[in-house]
């Protein structure tokens, strides 16, 4: 199961490729879809290591940073083998970068655990 914060990038990844095959040349709306597909796979797998690191399943420090650093070589591999394939910059950045305003859109719309601010 998707956490809130993966289904609202989804959504707004699926807007967002939508928007730039209406408004945009293909070649930019498949750099959109390629930059969330690839941000999509990386924030997922952030998301279960922090799940692990926070449950106790995940009790070594060093581990946590070889995962980080290991997702991040794939995921900038990904982007240089999609830059090499010729896909847009822009889009790219436009597809990796919708995972901020997903978990700002999330974080505001949910409310603190044990009720009320203040």
């Amino acid at each position: 199961m998707l956490h809130p914060m993966e289904r609202m990038n989804l959504l707004l990844s699926t807007g967002a490729v939508a928007t730039a095959l209406v408004f945009a040349s293909p070649r930019f709306a498949g750099s959109v879809a390629v930059g969330a597909a690839l941000e999509a796979v990386n924030f997922h797998a952030l998301c279960t290591a922090a799940t692990h690191l926070f449950s106790g399943n995940l009790s070594s420090a060093r581990l946590w940073v070889a995962l980080y650093g290991a997702r991040l070589i794939i995921l900038l591999s990904g982007l240089g083998v999609s830059l090499a394939a010729g896909a847009d910059p822009l889009g790219l950045l436009l597809g990796v970068s919708l995972v901020v305003p997903a978990v700002l859109i999330v974080a505001w719309r949910t409310p603190p655990p044990g009720g009320e601010l203040g």
